[in-house]
């Protein structure tokens, strides 16, 4: 959910009109950044600032202290060398978030601050509750070189979110990674029929088949199993950022949908993107290497430019 100020929609004057899915394009600023945070941020929602202000709004919170568990979980994720390893692990001079707090600023005064620090962040794993002012992300969009500026995913989104936030989230980062949450993944499911893969935050699922609808079946069951498991370790598969492609010679792949995940039916696409590489449906590479070749072509021009301008100098 992003927070929008009612004004937040001016400025964008000069933008270009992006292209919608159905081919056609966006006509208004405030369709641009609609566009943009439904292709770049999916699930998000865009709500107006209320007329009283944010700070004025009432949240229904639950109104709960946190088990003892959930304080002991808190007390393991962040202790004083992890904190110290996570604020010292930015560079100083990064761009602040809407809090104008810098890293260097923590930096400097880690000592005077850690007492708060270790409370706060605690506190908040525990509680479930992210502070209000947290919230307020200013996002740049910044052009892709060489892409066309009518497609929203041609820009890439930068946030800038408060740097005690980004704290917070590289402990929970080095918790779930020290965890190896993803191997116990990987033993669940080593004999069920289809083989899982896991890099990071990443997960891959193959099943192999001759028959589309046994296929599916099988498909659904791991993807059954995943969620589980997810729900099991406190983590979410989002529905948005999941890809089904069959990678098959037939013209048609009747009967390998619908595949459904948390209620919502998947999309099949002809290619997906995994560890920098585009797999498509053929795996014949085409999309891969057009993509290395349109990289090269950029970097070769932005070199030429670059050496007669220093030439011509």
């Amino acid at each position: 959910m992003f927070q929008t100020p009612k004004d937040s929609f001016k400025g964008w004057a000069e933008c270009s009109p992006l292209q919608l899915e159905n081919g056609e394009y966006t006509t208004t600023e405030k369709g641009t950044l609609e566009e943009l945070f439904q292709v770049l941020f999916p699930g998000s929602e865009i709500i107006l600032e209320p007329s009283g202000g944010w700070d004025g709004l009432e949240l229904k919170c639950p109104k709960w202290k946190g088990s003892g568990e959930e304080w002991v979980v808190s007390r393991r994720v962040i202790c004083y060398d992890k904190l110290k390893w996570a604020v010292f692990s930015f560079q100083p001079s990064k761009s602040p978030g809407m809090d104008g707090i810098m890293p260097i600023m923590l930096q400097q005064g880690f000592e005077l601050l850690v007492g708060k620090l270790l409370m706060s962040l605690r506190a908040i794993l525990a509680l479930g509750y992210i502070p209000m002012r947290w919230r307020h992300i200013r996002v740049v969009f910044v052009p892709k070189p060489g892409k066309p500026l009518s497609q929203a995913k041609s820009l890439r989104p930068s946030s800038l979110m408060s740097f005690i936030f980004k704290t917070l989230e590289k402990l929970l980062d080095r918790h779930i990674r020290d965890c190896l949450v993803f191997d116990r993944l990987l033993a669940a499911t080593s004999n069920l029929g289809f083989s899982t893969f896991g890099y990071a935050y990443d997960i891959v699922i193959i099943v192999q088949g001759k028959f589309a609808h046994t296929v599916r079946e099988i498909i659904q069951e791991a993807l059954n199993v995943v969620v589980k498991w997810a729900v099991k370790e406190g983590l979410i598969i989002s529905p948005h950022k999941t890809a089904i492609v069959p990678f098959t010679n037939r013209r048609k792949t009747e009967g390998l949908g619908p595949l459904i995940l948390h209620g919502k039916g998947l999309k099949m696409l002809d290619e997906v993107k995994y560890l920098g590489v585009i797999f498509d449906s053929k795996l014949n590479w085409n999309q891969h290497l057009l993509k290395i070749i349109r990289k090269a072509q950029t970097t070769f021009a932005v070199v030429t430019t670059h050496m007669w301008e220093k030439m011509g100098s």
